[in-house]
This record gives structure tokens, sequence and C-alpha cells, in this order.
């Protein structure tokens, strides 16, 4: 866990982020990213491509049709949707601003258990998965809230065929199996997945 957030490390770990993701900073891959990863409705938050671009790069684009909170959280967004998925975004949010996401009281904090295939809310266990060779979507996204701590949303971490409908179907069936204590719901046309308490 990322705990030193004094503004030199803050400013050694942009560094090295925007040096492990250089490609990002390309033209190409800002079009690629507006012409494949951008639904209409982000094109319209955008507005003009190359004015935007040229102001704020890449990360601006994807800040002004996603509404990332800052230009590193965009950075590793975008490596994400191409696939380096080996950075956990909330350890990064928290290295660089501990304010920016406070942390949930652990009560209202559900608990996965990778282990046991176990998930459980306010000491009751309300999902398990006795097959997870045959859950492996579900497993997916729990792993990846547990990962970032139960922030109210992350970056889908399913593969990127897996949006819209296919995506509600899933979270559908995941809902079924938690006994509707809590909800979980696509975003951002499947980009994000959000959970929320349904009862306390």
């Amino acid at each position: 866990m990322l705990k030193d957030t004094s503004e030199e490390f803050r400013q050694n770990l942009s560094k090295k982020i925007g040096e492990a993701f250089y490609w990002v900073f390309y033209k190409k891959t800002a079009e690629r990213i507006w012409k494949e990863v951008f639904t209409e409705e982000d094109r319209q938050r955008v507005g003009d491509f190359d004015r935007v671009f040229q102001s704020s790069g890449t990360t601006g684009l994807w800040r002004a049709a996603k509404g990332s909170e800052n230009d590193i959280v965009a950075l590793v967004d975008i490596a994400r949707v191409f696939g380096y998925s080996d950075i956990s975004l909330q350890p990064l949010i928290n290295a660089l601003d501990t304010q920016s996401h406070p942390k949930r009281q652990s009560r209202y904090v559900p608990q996965w258990d990778d282990q046991k295939c176990e998930l459980k809310f306010d000491g009751e266990i309300i999902c398990v998965f006795k097959f997870p060779n045959r859950a492996q979507n579900p497993i997916t996204i729990l792993n990846s809230f547990q990962e970032e701590n139960w922030p109210d949303r992350i970056f889908n971490p399913l593969p990127p065929s897996i949006r819209g409908t296919s995506l509600k179907s899933r979270l559908r069936r995941l809902n079924d199996q938690t006994k509707r204590k809590i909800k979980f719901r696509p975003e951002k046309n499947g980009t994000w997945i959000a959970w929320c308490l349904t009862q306390k």
C-alpha cells in the first residue's frame, strides 16, 4: 500500500506513471480512443477534438469525456482500457490525494474472501460461489472491488466485449445472488461498475 503522500513523493509518482505510459500522450492514441473507446455522448461532452487535445492532451480528452478527477487518474484509466491493468487504481488515488476518497465505515463495506469465494456484509454471508470456475466474471468484479477497498465505483475489469446489455445481465445475476443487500450497476455505458447499499 502506498502511504507516503509528501509533495515530492506525489511528483515522483506522477513522473513514474507518465514514463510507464508515455504512449498515451501520442496523438494516434488519442485518435484511437476517440474512434474506438468514446461513445457519442463522450464525444459530445468533449466537443472539439483538436482544440481539447492541443490544450490538454489525451488525458484532457479523457477527463472531459469521463469525468476523471485528475490527469493521473485519467492516465491509469486509459492504460487499463488498453490492457495494462496491473496498476490498482485506488492505491494510486490514495497516494496522490488521500482526501479524495475517504474510507467508508467498515460496518458498511462488504468483505470478499477470494479463498472461500464468500461475500460478507455486516458480518453476514450474502453470497457464496460453490463452483468458482463457473463464476469467473462476478469473481473478477468482486476481486477488483476488494483490492480497491470498495470505492463507489471501479473501472470495469471485464473484457471490453462485456459492456451494454451483456454487462447488465451479468450484474443482474450477481445482484440476485447477494440477497439484495447490495446492488451493482453499470455506469458510463459499462466503462465503470458501481455499487450501493439497498438496506442498512
